[in-house]
C-alpha cells in the first residue's frame, strides 16, 4: 500500500510540473513573441521607448511607413517565394481595443504592409494554406464564433 502511495504522489508531483497551456487540444496557444527578425530582405526590429506604448517597427535601423507604434511584437514569420513576411502584434494600449495585427511583406524591391486589422483579441491561431497566411481569432462580440482574416501577399480579407 505505501507503494501505491508513493507512486501517486511521484505522479501527482509531475503532473503539476507539466507548463501551463502544455496541453493537447489547447484551442488558443500563446504565439511566439520576438523583437528581431532578420530576413534576406532586411531586418525587422522593435525599438524599445521609455514608455511602454511608445515602441516602433523598424526596418533596417528605420521607421517603417506607415509608422507603427504600441508595445510590437513581431509573433510569426514565413518564407514564400521571393518575400518574408511577418506577423506584427500592435498594442497601443486602447482599452477597448488592445491588440491589432499587421502582416509585412518584405522584398529585395522594398516592403508593403497591411492595414491594421484583427478582432481586437491577444489569442490567436495563424495557419499557411498554400500561398494564402490564415489568422483566427474570437469574434469581438460573440467569443464562441471565430474570425478569419486571409492574406495573399498584398491585401487582407475577412472571410
Amino acid at each position: 500500500m505505501r507503494f501505491i502511495a508513493g507512486l501517486l504522489s511521484v505522479v501527482v508531483l509531475w503532473a503539476g510540473l507539466a507548463p501551463a497551456g502544455a496541453e493537447t487540444g489547447d484551442a488558443w496557444p500563446v504565439p511566439p513573441s520576438r523583437t528581431v527578425l532578420a530576413s534576406p530582405y532586411g531586418t525587422l526590429s522593435v525599438h524599445d521607448s521609455a514608455y511602454v506604448y511608445e515602441s516602433t517597427l523598424m526596418l533596417d535601423g528605420a521607421e517603417v511607413d506607415p509608422l507603427v507604434k504600441g508595445l510590437i511584437t513581431i509573433s510569426y514569420a514565413y518564407r514564400m517565394k521571393n518575400r518574408s513576411i511577418a506577423l506584427i502584434s500592435v498594442d497601443t494600449g486602447d482599452t477597448s481595443c488592445p491588440i491589432r495585427y499587421h502582416w509585412i511583406a518584405l522584398r529585395k524591391s522594398g516592403y508593403r504592409m497591411t492595414e491594421a486589422f484583427g478582432s481586437c483579441s491577444p489569442k490567436i491561431r495563424v495557419a499557411a494554406h498554400g500561398h494564402t497566411l490564415v489568422l483566427e481569432t474570437p469574434n469581438a462580440d460573440d467569443p464562441d464564433k471565430i474570425d478569419r482574416w486571409s492574406y495573399d501577399g498584398r491585401s487582407v480579407k475577412r472571410r
